[in-house]
């Protein structure tokens, strides 16, 4: 299977139909994204709360949205673009932006977005060893910072920080130090038979990840905290799990058991974890 791209702005268009002038997610960084991943049975489980952030997102940022385009209308509208017969797992990329007039202030815009399709060979979850935190990147807290922007700068350096590294992941922290997610997913950990996810008002992005995670433990009595913790005191933990909507990877002390009960909701853990 190849990859996929496809332009939506009020029906589906000819990616040349587009200038580049005419997209304010490249000149202003005026756009968002959504990262999904469909099973090859067609199912998402993540999808409600995708839909949820998105619909937020529309909200804070005052982007036009047709009426009409309900949750299942639109959803719809993306696996018509899905390829016949496919029989892996893919992964679904959307990146929402304004087109039209204006400077900053956007003037008379539209609503457009690019779908892209493409195969997410990588498993559900992954057992990674090499972990540090971040020596050159810190996120600050703004109004907009739970946003997957394509103001994404901030994230690009800490990759290229972590492939320098050779780190599987590194842990951000904000100004005062405090753990507040990995290079491009939430973390969650367990610390002397406790479970933890990092306070939201830290400034870390709203991850669909954690939200299901949160709904996954309420619903099978399993306890979890918020906290604000530094960072070097997080890597003391018995396993910290980077998660995001293709999948997790999970770091955890050696003889420390794989987490099962906590991330049962995922398809049959692998032999190689």
């Amino acid at each position: 299977m190849e990859k996929l791209e496809f332009l939506w702005v009020g029906d589906w268009k000819s990616e040349q139909s587009l200038t580049l002038g005419e997209n304010r997610s490249f000149s202003f960084g005026d756009g968002f994204f959504e990262s999904m991943r469909f099973f090859s049975d067609g199912t998402n489980v993540l999808w409600p709360f995708h839909w949820d952030r998105l619909s937020r997102t529309i909200t804070a940022l005052k982007y036009p949205w047709p009426n009409d385009l309900t949750q299942d209308r639109f959803l719809a509208l993306i696996q018509s673009r899905f390829p016949k017969n496919w029989t892996t797992d893919i992964r679904v990329k959307i990146v929402f932006f304004r087109i039209g007039e204006g400077r900053y202030t956007p003037e008379n815009t539209r609503l457009a977005f690019f779908l892209s399709i493409e195969p997410c060979l990588q498993p559900w979850i992954q057992s990674i060893s090499k972990i540090s935190v971040s020596e050159s990147v810190f996120l600050f807290r703004n109004p907009f910072s739970w946003i997957k922007t394509t103001s994404a700068l901030v994230y690009v350096m800490a990759n290229l920080e972590r492939h320098e590294r050779g780190m599987d992941d590194l842990i951000l922290s904000n100004e005062s130090g405090f753990a507040v997610e990995g290079c491009y997913s939430s973390i969650s950990w367990k610390s002397d038979g406790c479970l933890y996810f990092p306070t939201r008002t830290l400034g870390g992005f709203d991850s669909c990840h954690r939200r299901y995670l949160e709904k996954y433990w309420n619903d099978r009595g399993l306890e979890f905290k918020e906290v604000s913790l530094k960072t070097e005191k997080v890597l003391d933990a018995d396993w910290i799990c980077f998660g995001g909507a293709t999948g997790i990877r999970v770091w955890k002390k050696p003889e420390v058991p794989f987490p099962v009960a906590e991330f049962g909701l995922y398809p049959p853990i692998k032999s190689e974890i």
